[in-house]
């Protein structure tokens, strides 16, 4: 009776440690679920952080081009009577030589450009 006894003793402490691998091994893949998962998450913030940041700095970039049309449209309409480009084109060929008309065209562009910059820098903020 003893001996079944052991036997027994010895059965059900093989049976327990089988139990306890079991229950290590779904813990572990639990686990290992858990940081894929966390993982994915962490690539997705990434991306989309990514995402937006591309579209803040298309946004910028847009708002540049729309301040400066906006501008250059306002300006030449006040100084030239005119909106029409073909007519503002005539009249700066009219300026005098050609690198004469570029140097004051570049500089007007240079100059609006730097404020319609800053004008989209302001609203967008595309580094925070």
């Amino acid at each position: 009776m003893s001996y079944n006894g052991i036997d027994d003793l010895i059965i059900n402490y093989e049976k327990t440690q089988q139990e306890q691998q079991k229950q290590q091994l779904e813990q572990q893949k639990i686990e290992e679920q858990k940081k894929l998962e966390l993982k994915k998450k962490l690539e997705k913030n990434r991306i989309e952080q990514q995402k937006a940041i591309c579209r803040k700095n298309l946004i910028f970039w847009l708002l540049i081009f729309v301040f400066e049309y906006l501008l250059t449209t306002f300006i030449f309409s006040s100084i030239f009577n005119t909106a029409n480009p073909i007519k503002i084109i005539k009249i700066f060929a009219g300026l005098g030589s050609g690198t004469q008309m570029f140097v004051f065209v570049g500089f007007y562009l240079f100059a609006t450009g730097i404020i319609c910059w800053a004008l989209s820098y302001i609203i967008v903020r595309p580094d925070k």
